[in-house]
This record gives C-alpha cells, sequence and structure tokens, in this order.
C-alpha cells in the first residue's frame, strides 16, 4: 500500500496523477517514461496542440519551486553577491511568467480556466515572491550604502507585496467564477511555523534621507563591499579567454541630485560600455576583454571612474589568457571554482547490475544522477566494482 499526504487535492492535479499512474504500474514509470509524462499529462488536459508547451511549463516551475519551499523563502535564501545568483533566480521566473501569459492568450476559452490554475497562477505567485524577497535583500544592502535607489526598492517590495493579494485574489473571485474561492489563503509570507502568523507580513524594509548633493559610490560584481567607504582594493572577478565572461561594475548616488561621471581604462585590451554618463539612482557598467590585444598569461588593468566633483575609485581587473582552448579539455577551473552538472560526465564506468543513469530536470538547475536500479546490490563507493561517473577537470590553482 502507498500512501501520500497530498495536503489540498486541488490545485494538485499534477503530482497526485503522477503518483497515482506510477503507483498503479511501477514497473511502467520507467525514467523515459519519467521525462514525457508532463507533455503526455497535459495533451490529455489541452489536446495535443498545447500538451508539450504546457508541459514544459509544469516541469520547469516544479523545478524551480523545488529548490525552496514558498514559506521558508527569505531574503537571505539567494545570495546577492555570489555568481548573480538572486538576480538568475528571479531571472528563471519571469522569463517562465511571460511565456505561460503569453500561451494563456492564446489559448481557446474552454482551456484558460484550467490553465490559469494549472500554470498562469502558479508561476506567477512564484515569480512575484521570490522577487519580493530579492527586492528586499537590495533594499537592505543598498541602505547601508546610502545608495538614492533605496526607498525605490522599499516600495517595490510594497508593490509585489500587494500584487501578491491581488493575485491571490483574483484565483479566489475571478477563476471559474469564484469555485476555488478562499484555496490560496494560506499564509505564505512571513511564515514562521504551521498557519502562523494568521496572515501575511511584509518583510521589514528601510528608508533613508539623501543629502542634497549627490555623491558616488562604487561597487563591484561578486563584493558585498562598496567603495569609496571600503579600504580594500576593489576587484572584478577575474577573465578568462576559455570563459570570456563579462563583469559588472555599479555607479550609484548617495544623494539626491544627479551627478555626471566618466570610467576610463588604463589598458587597450580592458573595455568598458558606458564610458561617460549622469547618474540619476545608479548605472551598471558591463566590462569585458579584447581577447584579441591580450597576449599569452596574466595581465592586470584598470578602470578609473571618477564623479565630476573629483572623487574617483580605481577598480583592478585581471585577465589570463591560456593560449590555445584546443589544448585545453575538460571542465575548466575560473576564479577558484569548477561547476558541472551531473549530467555532463565524460564517462560512466558500470558495474555488476548497476549504472548511473540520468534523471531529466531532478537537478535545481538541470538534470540528476541516480544509480539503477535502486534494487542492486550495495557498492563501497571508490571500489573497483563500484559504478562511477568520471569528470575531467583542468585547474590552475596549484
Amino acid at each position: 500500500m502507498w500512501l501520500v499526504n497530498v495536503g489540498d487535492l486541488k490545485p494538485m492535479e499534477f503530482p497526485i496523477s503522477f503518483f497515482l499512474d506510477h503507483a498503479w504500474d511501477p514497473e511502467e514509470m520507467t525514467i523515459d517514461k519519467m521525462e514525457s509524462y508532463p507533455a503526455e499529462w497535459a495533451s490529455y488536459q489541452f489536446g495535443e496542440e498545447y500538451g508539450e508547451q504546457v508541459g514544459n511549463m509544469l516541469s520547469e516551475y516544479t523545478k524551480y519551486n523545488a529548490r525552496r519551499k514558498h514559506e521558508l523563502l527569505s531574503p537571505e535564501t539567494y545570495s546577492l553577491f555570489n555568481f548573480n545568483e538572486a538576480e538568475r533566480v528571479v531571472k528563471d521566473y519571469n522569463d517562465l511568467a511571460k511565456r505561460a501569459d503569453a500561451l494563456y492568450e492564446k489559448l481557446p476559452q474552454e482551456y484558460k480556466d484550467a490553465f490559469y490554475q494549472l500554470v498562469l497562477f502558479p508561476v506567477e505567485a512564484s515569480a512575484n515572491l521570490n522577487e519580493l524577497y530579492v527586492t528586499t535583500a537590495k533594499n537592505r544592502w543598498y541602505a547601508e550604502q546610502g545608495r538614492a535607489k533605496t526607498n525605490e526598492m522599499a516600495k517595490a517590495v510594497q508593490y509585489l507585496f500587494d500584487k501578491d493579494s491581488l493575485l491571490t485574489v483574483e484565483y479566489h473571485t475571478d477563476l471559474a467564477d469564484g469555485k476555488w474561492n478562499h484555496f490560496m489563503s494560506q499564509t505564505h509570507i512571513g511564515y514562521t511555523y504551521w498557519q502562523q502568523p494568521p496572515y501575511n507580513k511584509i518583510p521589514d524594509t528601510e528608508t533613508i534621507e539623501l543629502p542634497e548633493n549627490g555623491e558616488m559610490g562604487v561597487s563591484v560584481q561578486g563584493s558585498s563591499a562598496w567603495w569609496p567607504e571600503s579600504s580594500t582594493q576593489p576587484k572584478l572577478p577575474a577573465f578568462d579567454n576559455l570563459n570570456q565572461q563579462d563583469y559588472y561594475l555599479e555607479v550609484f548616488n548617495r544623494g539626491a541630485e544627479n551627478f555626471s561621471y566618466t570610467a576610463e581604462s588604463n589598458s587597450a585590451w580592458l573595455k568598458v560600455k558606458g564610458m561617460t554618463g549622469e547618474v540619476d539612482d545608479q548605472e551598471r557598467l558591463w566590462v569585458y576583454v579584447d581577447w584579441e590585444q591580450v597576449p599569452e598569461g596574466t595581465h592586470t588593468g584598470t578602470i578609473t571612474i571618477e564623479s565630476e566633483d573629483g572623487e574617483k575609485v580605481d577598480v583592478q581587473a585581471q585577465a589570463t589568457h591560456h593560449g590555445d582552448p584546443q589544448n585545453i579539455s575538460g571542465f575548466v577551473e575560473a576564479n577558484g571554482f569548477v561547476s558541472i552538472e551531473p549530467a555532463n560526465y565524460h564517462r560512466t564506468v558500470g558495474a555488476e547490475n548497476a549504472e548511473w543513469v540520468e534523471v531529466p530536470r531532478l537537478g535545481r538547475t538541470g538534470s540528476s544522477m541516480t544509480p539503477h536500479p535502486v534494487t542492486a546490490s550495495p557498492k563501497d563507493p571508490g571500489s573497483e566494482n563500484s559504478p562511477r561517473l568520471e569528470y575531467d577537470l583542468h585547474l590552475f590553482t596549484e
């Protein structure tokens, strides 16, 4: 006997259907079948014309939401500084929301309520909630720096909080003429424990008073520090010709009046988009390398940001040309890290009665790998008779 706590039957039709189909015939639910199941299920609900698109959206928001439950999100969940994690999460959701909204407009009227409940509402509500917490994190960080954009971000948090309630009202009143009223009433913002607090609570935000005169501040990607406040050297993450990265720095205002700035590179190979400009609240300047002008080896350059009142911040950049990429193989280290999707292995080595197989979309960004079958006898990791995945690395750090 298989038991599962479904909470409410509504709006859990898709996962409940999967569970029941899997329980009815476990042997039939192969890994390949798992991958095709969302599109097949959606085709049954919406017809063949829309099945694949709807199935992909179901799979995508399920994967995104599995990263962290809504009620457990906080402004600290995703990093503003490490690998642009927070902004990438928000972009994932917002891109999906745009696609879902576009498909909703194309659907025949008889499918709209079902699509709204199964796809559009959960996608839009999830996108909004994740953006609310990331915006809260930015508001608090900006307040520490005295950024002119601080108060605008506080207003954005209020807007997103209000939007959450409006989405809920729409679900309760417009969807199927109010048939599913109150189904989205459970607390999910400011959640502490089961059904507490009894209502959603907006995250705390900061507001500041700005001095009248504009004042320049500078931050760089990957760092929580800002200049000229910090005594450390502002430095962008390292560039290399194998990854050919772009990084940004932000020129921000700490006062009410606008100010102008210039950005100047001391090296022909070090480029910046937006070499002059005027700052109301903040400007993001993208920095890149012209690799045709970089000889092999490691080189340093500096971008000098200067405001109209003579305030200067020198941002250091380092670029390494490792030579012909054809001579380097495997996953390449960058900035002291190697990032690998598990399914992108170079070799899989099987063992008696066991092997590694890919489970599509089970990871936080891609797929996962699992030993198969689950009934195989236990193996000692690292032993000769243990199934394994092998990944080739190219490291530069000694």
